[in-house]
């Protein structure tokens, strides 16, 4: 501030500086980084309106000051410190202190001064005003560079300009002045190199993703971990879809869910976030795992590690979500909560889980939260099942950035122990009605695999030569369309099928259709279904032909999951599609059975295939009647 006209006898100074509004440009904002040991001094510590002494801790302090002034000889020099948030003069979310002094010359001065962050793009003005109606010839604020600088540059090259409004103290209105008693000036600055002095960013979006298990036992119980992070300067995430490994699953018996209601209350106004820390809105009972979020600059990102995951109700279309709660407190700063539901898609044919994420936020409340590294464990004890198979897995995730790119990442996932694990489940089959040749019997089969062991991979029963196809039964068949549409018509069930699991507290349950296939005859699939709190569905699909005269099924594909019975009933009478081809009680009829494990095991079999009603008259019919 020229100050030539105060310091000659015969000038006239010019007006006194009363407010300075500085306008940084976009791109240009809070950098979350800053939050490491970072403090906020109170309103009761700084004394606004005294003479006396601060009492503002070492961590608020987030800059120095020096200011040259003709009225002393030597230059007054203090510090800038971080506002509490909310507890200033202006009650904003970001307020500063200037603070200097002169101990010779017995002068404390202290100026407030707030930053408001623009809520959609972060920009950030900052305005001091009621400035010491004093003159100066310079001032220098300066702020710390490095990876923990408060401010965050524009992560493009290029060059950014500054605009200051600078309004006097003679101003007709000083709170309110014409455009014509109002300085208004610009700089320009250029960012000329990438992080940590590589070449400038391209705008890119490249991630990196990291799964594992704390535990990589086949078929043992871990935690699932995922790490996604992404280089500074490449675009931000703004959603996430991720895809585990085949196989893993999870025990979901006895855990509620965080309820719908809960999570739609959580707020996310400013400083509820240390609240949520405190008392967290959801029943701890719902919670399977943890979540951390690291921001900012450079490279040692601020770390939020007070996120949990819970289990919640379906979702969009999902049977089942998670709800990943992020109270948003770094430092000084409480932002609130960030709420992300996930729902959670399981894939009918192999039971792999895909987590799609509701979009993720990269502004809150004005401030980029420049989320650089997200970390989610699931680590609820006993809660996560390993795969039965360890051939190499992996896991998959695509993810979306700020301007528009995609990326799809994946990472290598195994476990091992394969070879300790058994299996030899048990296989029975049972004809229920006539035994005559041309009787309809029903039919039910029964695999019980043995707990610990290896998930069945793959399923072919052929049954004895005493059973045909009875085609002239076959009266509606399913097409791939309706089935897919879930708008198969009642004609084309010809069963019911019921898979128990030590996963769910309840079974899966549904029809047995016949469905078109490519293959000469229609398969037999069942459509298993959870109950309506938790709509999983599972498609068991056997592929039916004929061997050396006899019937097989065949379950090319069968999800690596933990199944402690599967039942399937087949209708009998002029609904059934078994037909005699000879009297069942004649002779002693097997079956034919092979298994495969997951872990690659086989188990073959021949279990008696038993007529239940042999013993009761020729014709099947009920005991006390006579035979014909």
């Amino acid at each position: 501030m020229p100050t030539d006209g105060l310091e000659s006898p015969t000038g006239i100074s010019q007006a006194n500086l009363k407010r300075a509004t500085v306008t940084l440009p976009a791109g240009m904002a809070v950098n979350a980084a800053a939050g490491h040991g970072l403090a906020a001094c109170t309103a009761t510590q700084v004394k606004m309106k005294t003479n006396n002494p601060i009492e503002c801790p070492d961590g608020s302090k987030i800059g120095t000051i020096a200011i040259v002034t003709p009225l002393i000889q030597e230059k007054l020099t203090g510090s800038v410190y971080i506002a509490k948030q909310n507890d200033n003069p202006f009650d904003e979310m970001i307020g500063l202190y200037m603070v200097f002094e002169s101990e010779k010359d017995g002068i404390l001065i202290k100026i407030a001064g707030k930053v408001i962050p623009d809520p959609k793009t972060g920009q950030l003005v900052i305005t001091f005003d009621d400035n010491p109606e004093a003159p100066f010839s310079s001032v220098d604020l300066h702020f710390a560079q490095g990876p923990r600088s408060p401010l965050l540059n524009p992560r493009r090259c290029g060059a950014y300009e500054i605009k200051a409004e600078l309004t006097p103290w003679n101003a007709a209105d000083p709170n309110n002045p014409t455009a014509e008693e109002t300085v208004v000036q610009t700089s320009t600055f250029e960012v000329t190199e990438g992080p940590n002095g590589g070449s400038c960013p391209g705008g890119g979006l490249d991630p990196k993703l990291t799964t594992g298990s704390s535990n990589p036992v086949a078929g043992g119980h871990g935690s699932f971990l995922m790490t996604l992070k992404r280089d500074d300067g490449t675009q931000r995430f703004t959603a996430l879809a991720v895809t585990v490994p085949t196989g893993l699953t999870a025990d979901l018996r006895g855990i509620p869910y965080c309820p719908d209601a809960v999570l739609a209350s959580i707020p996310t106004a400013e400083e509820t976030g240390q609240a949520e820390i405190d008392n967290p809105s959801c029943p701890a009972a719902s919670q399977i795992g943890t979540s951390s979020a690291g921001a900012g600059a450079g490279p040692d990102p601020f770390y939020v590690n007070t996120g949990k995951a819970y289990l919640a109700g379906p979702y969009k279309g999902a049977p089942l979500s998670l709800a990943l709660v992020v109270p948003a407190v770094a430092g000084p700063l409480d932002l609130g909560n960030v709420v992300v539901r996930t729902a959670l898609y399981i894939n009918p044919k192999t039971a792999q889980i895909t987590a799609v994420s509701d979009p993720i936020p990269t502004i809150l409340h004005g401030i980029l939260l420049d989320v650089r590294d997200i970390r989610v464990a699931i680590d609820r004890p006993n809660f996560i099942v390993n795969p039965t198979n360890c051939e190499p897995l992996s896991a998959g995730a695509t993810v979306k950035g700020d301007e528009g790119a995609t990326a799809n990442v994946s990472s290598p996932f195994q476990v091992g122990n394969c070879a300790g694990l058994g299996f030899k489940p048990k296989v029975s089959l049972r004809l229920k009605g006539g035994t005559r040749r041309g009787d309809n019997p029903a039919l039910t089969a029964v695999l019980t695999p043995r707990a610990g062991d290896a998930n069945v991979a793959r399923a072919a029963v052929t049954l004895p030569r005493s059973a045909f196809l009875d085609q002239a039964h076959i009266r509606t068949v399913c097409t791939r369309v309706q089935f897919a549409a879930d708008q198969c018509p009642k004609a084309a069930i010809y069963g019911r099928a019921v898979a128990e699991t030590p996963l769910l507290d309840q079974p899966l349950a549904g029809p047995v259709y016949l469905r078109s296939s490519s293959n000469q005859l229609p398969d037999l699939v069942a459509d298993l279904r959870g109950p309506a709190h938790q709509p999983i569905q599972v498609e068991a699909a056997f592929r039916t032909d004929s061997i050396r005269g006899g019937i097989r099924s065949t379950l090319d594909l069968a999800p690596d999951a933990p199944v402690t019975k599967f039942t399937l009933k087949m209708q009998g009478g002029k609904k059934g599609l078994v037909v005699n081809s000879q009297n069942l009680c004649a002779n002693v009829n097997r079956a034919n059975v092979r298994l495969n494990a997951q872990n690659g095991r086989r188990f073959n079999s021949r279990p008696k295939v038993v007529a239940t009603n042999c013993g009761k008259g020729r014709s099947g019919k009920r005991k006390g009647k006579r035979a014909r």
